[in-house]
């Protein structure tokens, strides 16, 4: 459990400020920091991002913003008019103090309930600062109690007075102070900000629409069913219903069984829990007269207990962020095209002009970003920018003022939305799986003719089979098998791979190596 391990978690803490301090220099922002976007190795001394679809660069400044990032790391402010270089600080910022935290009290992951969607702040607490539990306790806590009041004041100003990670630590370009409540009860929030659809678990029919989608499932256990499989494996099912007949339920296997601490058992029926995972395809017997949706939880912090009166408030109604109808996003395919030189102007038109509002998640922007030298030594980040700004120079019109102008925006069509990876659309965009393809494609694919032109292929193709994707639950299952062996492969040729500077597979989260 590497949350608990401070001599890993100062060492991860310096590596982010260096990548923080790095991409300030270069003028550039990721987008989307967060723990299932930065690869961590050698105990916290390397780090590398992955999946840049987000990535800021001056010479991307025409087509906007494509995402939000994860509202548990992202500045409630922060809109689709947020496109800058200075997207990432409040990430930072919020990632440098769960860390300075855990280091000192590491009691404070299972307190605050985290996981690999939030270390110690959720986006309630960014939203409501006089109302967070966390802000109330690091308040009281005279260690952390100028840090609580400075983090409190960003989260209560606008988005462009965040200051970079620097300044933040050495308490310079702080916004105006704000009034943090005494250390007692706190008050309910107005409505509950998920990072993710927050679905009833006694609704199959709400359940089934989003099968394929990561999600949070809430509801009261009603069966905990003990058992082993024909080969001897122990698993577990907390059942939301009797078993015949449409339920939904959580399926715990050997393996998440191994990884969880507060393993269910029968004392937890008539109790409310809170899943975060993937809705699988429902599993139907035609004998028992049954259909069964599931998440399957596979590592620790996906399942809580929590109390039946937090569970009705996130139930009443809960917040989401997704794309605006106004602005869908380019596909991959279109986004390398437009870095490449190419023009399509009913392609580029989807995206829209810069100062459209292009989405409605969640991130963070920040003031001007101070210039300095960059290593000596060149990272794997390095690389790929050098590799962008080399393509983009060589393909630019001879004129050398001219600036790249997205085309005209034109309303979307409905089915724009529908632009995502495959394998976002089977496992999930932060799933364990998901991250080793995004990895097998950067280490692997990436670096050669091709594989290069495999990646292209891909997000020219794969666009297209969304839609069939989601509307066919058989279909899904199919892409799922094959997807599943390719991971494997892909897994075993990163591993075989010889580790660079920047990077290794091991996934960033501090209580799992490898996720």
């Amino acid at each position: 459990n590497h949350y608990s391990n401070a001599s890993s978690l100062g060492n991860l803490r310096k590596s982010l400020q260096s990548l923080a301090k790095f991409l300030e220099s270069q003028n550039m922002a990721h987008g989307d920091i967060q723990p299932g976007n930065v690869m961590v190795a050698d105990a916290g001394q390397t780090v590398q991002l992955i999946d840049y679809d987000g990535i800021f660069v001056n010479d991307l400044r025409g087509l906007g913003s494509s995402e939000l990032g994860h509202r548990n790391f992202q500045h409630p402010k922060r809109s689709g008019r947020s496109w800058n270089p200075q997207l990432d600080r409040f990430s930072f910022i919020s990632i440098d103090i769960a860390l300075s935290v855990l280091i000192s009290d590491s009691n404070l992951w299972k307190k605050t309930q985290s996981d690999g969607d939030s270390i110690l702040f959720k986006a309630n607490d960014f939203a409501d600062v006089n109302q967070s539990k966390i802000f109330s306790d690091l308040i009281s806590n005279s260690q952390f109690s100028q840090v609580a009041n400075n983090f409190a004041a960003i989260c209560n100003s606008d988005f462009d007075k965040i200051p970079a990670l620097d300044d933040f630590l050495s308490n310079r370009n702080i916004p105006a102070a704000v009034v943090l409540p005494t250390p007692t009860a706190v008050a309910k929030a107005k409505k509950y900000l998920s990072a993710f659809p927050v679905l009833d678990s006694t609704n199959y029919a709400l359940c089934l629409d989003s099968v394929g989608d990561k999600v949070e499932l809430i509801g009261k256990v009603v069966e905990v069913k003990e058992a082993k499989t024909r080969y001897g494996k122990p698993y577990i099912f907390i059942n939301f219903g009797p078993w015949r007949g449409e339920i939904v339920k959580i399926a715990i296997w050997s393996e998440g069984i191994k990884a969880i601490k507060d393993v269910p058992t029968s004392s937890w029926k008539g109790k409310w829990v809170s899943v975060t995972g993937l809705m699988e395809p429902p599993y139907v017997s035609k004998r028992y007269k049954y259909s069964h949706l599931a998440i399957t939880v596979t590592q620790s912090g996906q399942l809580h207990q929590i109390t039946e009166a937090e569970a009705k408030f996130r139930l009443a109604g809960s917040s989401t962020r997704g794309v605006a109808a106004s602005n869908s996003n380019l596909s991959n395919a279109e986004i390398l095209r437009q870095i490449q030189g190419g023009s399509s102007t009913n392609r580029g038109a989807r995206r829209g002009s810069t100062t459209s509002s292009n989405i409605n998640r969640n991130k963070t922007q920040v003031g001007s970003a101070t210039s300095s030298p960059p290593p000596k030594t060149s990272s794997a980040n390095e690389d790929i920018l050098q590799k962008m700004r080399q393509k983009q120079a060589q393909r630019r019109p001879s004129s050398v003022g001219t600036r790249y102008q997205s085309p005209p925006a034109k309303k979307p069509s409905s089915a724009s939305k529908d632009f995502c990876f495959i394998a976002t659309a089977v496992y999930g965009s932060t799933a364990w799986q998901t991250n080793v393809l995004r990895r097998w494609r950067d280490t692997c694919l990436a670096p050669y003719f091709l594989g290069r032109l495999f990646i292209f292929i891909y997000y020219s193709v794969s666009p297209h089979l969304i839609p069939a994707i989601r509307s066919s639950a058989r279909l899904k299952y199919f892409f799922e098998v094959v997807l599943d062996k390719i991971v494997s492969f892909a897994d075993a040729r990163i591993k075989a791979k010889r580790p660079v500077k920047h990077g290794d597979n091991a996934h960033f989260s501090p209580d799992k190596k490898r996720d």
